[in-house]
C-alpha cells in the first residue's frame, strides 16, 4: 500500500517523505505543523495499515486537532501539489521544491523520453527565473498570473527560482514556450 500512495502522490506532483510511527510519536506540534527533527509538515498521508502504535495515533489526533491535515487513500486527492502542472504529460513530470528565505526553487523533470509541453503555475507570486546550467545565469521567465508554458525535452529538466533577481531579461525570441 505504501507504493500505491507514493505513486498517486507522484502523479499529483506532491512531494512526500516516509515517516514511521516512532518518529510520529516523538514529533512536536507547533502552529498546526508536525515537527519531525528538522522537517516540518502541514499534511500527513496515511497508507492503509493494520498497525500503528498508540502514541503515534495520539500524536496524529493532536496534530489534526491543532490544524494539521491527515489524509488517507479515501481523500488523498486533497493533497496539495508542489506546483500546478497541466497538459497531457503532467502526470509524468516530477517536482522538487525547496524554500530558502524569500526564494523558492523548483526542480522539474520530464520522466518520459518524449518532448513535453506543459503549463506551470507556482503558488508564489513573484518574478521567476530559470537557472541556465551552461552559463550559470538566472534568465527571466515571462510568467503571468496564470503561469507560463514550458517545453521539456525527453528526460529533460529545468530549475526555476521564484523571488530571485534575474541576471538576464526574458530572451527576445521567447514566445511563451522555450
Amino acid at each position: 500500500m505504501h507504493y500505491a500512495v507514493a505513486d498517486t502522490l507522484d502523479k499529483m506532483n506532491c512531494e512526500y517523505e516516509f515517516v514511521d510511527d516512532d518518529a510520529l510519536a516523538k514529533a512536536q506540534i507547533k502552529d498546526g505543523r508536525l515537527l519531525v527533527g528538522e522537517m516540518s509538515y502541514s499534511t500527513i498521508v496515511l497508507p492503509t495499515s493494520k498497525w500503528m502504535c498508540e502514541d503515534a495515533k495520539t500524536k496524529l489526533a493532536e496534530f489534526k486537532e491543532k490544524g494539521g491535515k491527515v489524509l488517507t487513500s479515501g481523500n488523498i486527492s486533497e493533497a496539495k501539489p508542489s506546483c500546478r502542472i497541466s497538459g497531457r504529460c503532467a502526470p509524468f513530470m516530477r517536482v522538487a521544491k525547496r524554500v530558502n528565505g524569500d526564494e523558492t526553487l523548483y526542480f522539474i523533470v520530464n520522466e518520459t523520453r518524449h518532448p513535453s509541453q506543459v503549463k506551470l503555475q507556482f503558488e508564489e507570486k513573484d518574478d521567476v527565473g530559470r537557472a541556465d546550467s551552461e552559463s550559470g545565469d538566472f534568465i527571466a521567465v515571462d510568467c503571468k498570473e496564470e503561469g507560463f508554458t514550458w517545453n521539456f525535452p525527453g528526460y529533460g529538466s529545468a530549475i526555476f527560482i521564484v523571488g530571485a533577481k534575474a541576471d538576464r531579461p526574458v530572451p527576445s525570441e521567447y514566445n511563451g514556450a522555450i
